[in-house]
């Protein structure tokens, strides 16, 4: 069943909720499957980055302008988008906060497929369904050594993203709880 995070909520709660989640996300053994409908924006997006597979629909659009409103983006972030899409689009994407549409974040690397809007659930399930027809210590393996070769630091890139992110709160043009109110 998919989980369904409340984005009304402020900045700083939400996000301190979502963070335990990303590395068990990276280091589950079994693929993690995710889908995008709409806007995947800031933790949104962090949090898919932290997916082994991204499914979006065609009007999805993707940012992470944390930067341009005076806040510092985390999630893994800095260690996962380099990855996908290249260290001179991850700079772009983080220091510029520009929107990219469905079709480039695929061409980018960003998400594995693309799905008709409204069909974005049923294909990751799909998605799902075919991976969950593998054996699943061919897939952990698979996993855990694609991370190895990866994402070898993922733990301590989080921790050093958590540190600049507390050192830096609040000295932004906007601070969290401005934020929440923007959204």
């Amino acid at each position: 069943m998919p989980v369904k995070i409340a984005t009304n909520l402020p900045a700083q709660p939400l996000w301190t909720r979502c963070r335990p989640w990303l590395p068990r996300m990276v280091h589950a053994p079994q693929p993690v499957v995710c889908a995008v409908q709409g806007w995947a924006v800031g933790a949104g997006l962090e949090l898919m980055l932290n997916a082994d597979l991204a499914v979006a629909a065609r009007g999805a659009r993707f940012a992470l302008p944390e930067v341009t409103v005076g806040l510092f983006g985390t999630g893994g972030v800095a260690a996962l988008l380099p990855r996908l899409v290249g260290l001179q689009r991850a700079k772009g994407l983080l220091m510029l906060g520009q929107t990219v549409c469905a079709e480039d974040a695929e061409r980018w690397g960003l998400v594995w497929a693309l799905a008709d809007d409204g069909a974005v659930l049923k294909t990751a399930r799909a998605l799902a369904q075919q991976l969950a027809g593998s054996d699943p210590r061919m897939l952990a393996e698979t996993k855990r050594l694609l991370h190895r070769e990866q994402l070898t630091d993922f733990p301590a890139a989080l921790a050093r993203e958590a540190a600049v992110h507390s050192r830096l709160s609040g000295l932004g043009r906007l601070n969290l709880e401005q934020a929440d109110g923007a959204r």
